[in-house]
């Protein structure tokens, strides 16, 4: 479950994704799952990890597993820089690892990113294939293939600017987690979870998940959807338009990779409760898919730390009035 910028590059270099189902506990990348599919695709040997809107995953699970298995990790940061996982940030837990500094990221410059690694020859030569791959040569030397992966000096600027007020704007972004979780309590609504006891997320986007027996009637097709309203009930999408009324953004949850129409034939895997198993189709009468069952019932929230209290009390009241 997240945004297909994570999937592409395999998809750019040649490779085949598997996609992994999502866990409830963190809305990351399921272990249970991960090591399943080891078992069905012993000769993989890179695992793209995501902590989902800011809130990591179970790496140390997910590491372990890699070692056994002689694979890298590659940690997809963008959304979680300032997060950790027992006491280490997001992005130092895998062999390489991004960082997003996108316009609606923690720390934004409007665009560009970036990329961590451990080793110096590593770096280097990130860099050069970022500039084109040009060589030290007085001229322009070409001798391998170059990309135009990089941000400008502006814009480097100006997240370089904002990096010291990171601590600032997490501690923003959860207020506002907070005061969604406090004003939305008495509904059949629970906020994304973190698992407390090892992490600390950056609560870069506040999400709220709709409990099953107060799910109203919504069905989505690829580009459409419709909703009913049900007394004491509402969906994603009710709520979602209502906001929209108000002139206020909220989005659906990401919808997951293997749901999506450019990756439905590649494999995905899940776990049932009942034992382990593999399902190819994203539709399966024996197998959970948590993942699209986060996208059915989940909404991501107005979660802008410029948002004053009193509007988020509007934003509240507005879902509160779905419900009725």
């Amino acid at each position: 479950m997240t945004f297909d910028a994570t999937v592409n590059p395999i998809t750019y270099e040649g490779g085949e994704p598997v996609f992994i189902d999502t866990e409830a506990d963190t809305w990351n990348m399921s272990p249970e799952a991960l090591r399943v599919a080891f078992e069905l695709y012993p000769d993989v040997k890179l695992i793209v990890v995501v902590h989902l809107y800011g809130t990591p995953g179970k790496i140390d699970e997910i590491r372990k597993i890699a070692d056994e298995h002689g694979a890298l990790i590659v940690e997809d940061a963008a959304e979680s820089l300032g997060a950790t996982y027992k006491d280490k940030q997001t992005g130092t837990f895998g062999d390489y690892a991004v960082v997003s500094f996108n316009g609606n990221k923690i720390i934004t410059g409007s665009s560009g990113g970036m990329f961590l690694c451990s080793e110096r020859a590593d770096a280097d030569k990130i860099r050069k294939w970022s500039t084109q791959s040009r060589e030290a040569a007085p001229w322009y030397q070409h001798e391998e293939l170059g990309y135009n992966y990089r941000m400008s000096n502006i814009i480097a600027g100006v997240v370089r600017g904002q990096i010291p007020h990171l601590e600032e704007h997490i501690e923003a972004k959860k207020r506002i987690y907070e005061r969604y979780k406090s004003g939305l309590s008495d509904l059949p609504i629970t906020m994304n979870p973190f698992d407390s006891s090892n992490s600390v997320p950056n609560y870069w986007l506040s999400c709220a998940l709709i409990d099953e027996d107060a799910m109203a009637s919504m069905v989505r097709g690829e580009q459409d959807y419709l909703w009913n309203h049900e007394t004491s009930k509402s969906s994603p999408q009710e709520i979602l338009d209502a906001l929209a009324t108000f002139n206020t953004e909220g989005r659906p949850i990401w919808k997951p990779m293997h749901l999506q129409p450019i990756y439905r034939s590649h494999a995905f895997v899940t776990v049932n409760g009942n034992g382990r198993g593999q399902s190819n189709a994203y539709i399966s009468g024996t197998m959970t898919d948590i993942g699209a069952d986060i996208f059915r019932r989940g909404l991501c929230l107005p979660s802008d730390n410029r948002m004053t209290a009193e509007q988020q009390d509007v934003i509240i009241d507005i879902i509160r009035r779905c419900f009725k």
